[in-house]
């Protein structure tokens, strides 16, 4: 039998991480300077690399939010 406070503590991570992929897609300059320190910034990178980190941080944040979605309304049997 599955413990529930699992379940919960898959929800709250995929939660923060969905948080954390939407910021990211919005603001991947930002995301750059948070890894980096602030050392470098969206200058720093070229353009194509920050519209791919956007472009699968916005997927990633998608799949998600459509799991969440599902899971809010199915129940395991």
């Amino acid at each position: 039998m599955p413990d529930p406070s699992e379940a919960l503590l898959d929800k709250v991570f995929f939660l923060i991480a969905f948080i954390v992929f939407v910021f990211v897609a919005a603001k991947p300059e930002s995301f750059i300077r948070g890894i980096t320190l602030g050392r470098s910034s969206g200058a720093d990178v070229s353009h194509v690399m920050l519209r791919t980190t956007q472009t699968i941080a916005g997927f990633a944040a998608l799949g998600i939010a459509v799991w969440l979605i599902v899971g809010l309304f199915t129940r395991a049997r």
